[in-house]
């Protein structure tokens, strides 16, 4: 998904930011070219000529990152409302105590549900994909453990 980030110094040049995807991290595109970043940064020319500092910020749940020009930090999404804190807390609590396999499909669950919360989708479209995400970590659960149980013959704690 690109976003395009309005900032004064950069009226004629436009500035955007690909998200990140499952696998890559967010890219900054100027004028639709994707910008190389030096030294954890880019440089861009502003408006004046002058180059100036930008950086992403970002954390591996949330695919839209904030950017840090010069000394201002932009957000460019809205943060994430109560309900989809709760979401997250709820889906970790629910597969956190099921050692080992249960942190880590809600680890991905989590990041898969990050990019819900952060797509285009209508309500009803991102409730249905919610409970999917859902139901695929149960169900991925079940079969890591049906599957350790059958290869070494004993339960997985």
């Amino acid at each position: 998904m690109k976003i395009e980030v309005e900032h004064p110094a950069f009226r004629t040049e436009r500035l955007a930011v690909e998200t990140a995807g499952f696998f890559s991290r967010p890219q900054l595109l100027v004028n639709g070219s994707v910008v190389k970043k030096t030294k954890g940064q880019y440089s861009i020319p502003s408006d004046s000529g002058e180059n100036i500092p930008v950086e992403l910020k970002y954390n591996f749940f949330d695919p839209v990152p904030r950017i840090k020009i010069g000394n201002e930090l932009i957000r460019i999404a809205r943060s994430f409302a109560w309900y989809e804190y709760l979401w997250f807390v709820f889906l970790f609590l629910s597969m956190v105590n099921i050692p080992p396999v249960g942190g880590l499909a809600a680890a991905i669950g989590a990041v898969m549900s990050a990019r819900v919360f952060r797509g285009n989708y209508s309500t009803p479209k991102k409730l249905g994909f919610i409970a999917l995400i859902f139901v695929g970590a149960i169900f991925s659960i079940v079969v890591l453990k049906v599957l350790f149980q059958l290869l070494t013959g004993r339960p997985l704690q």
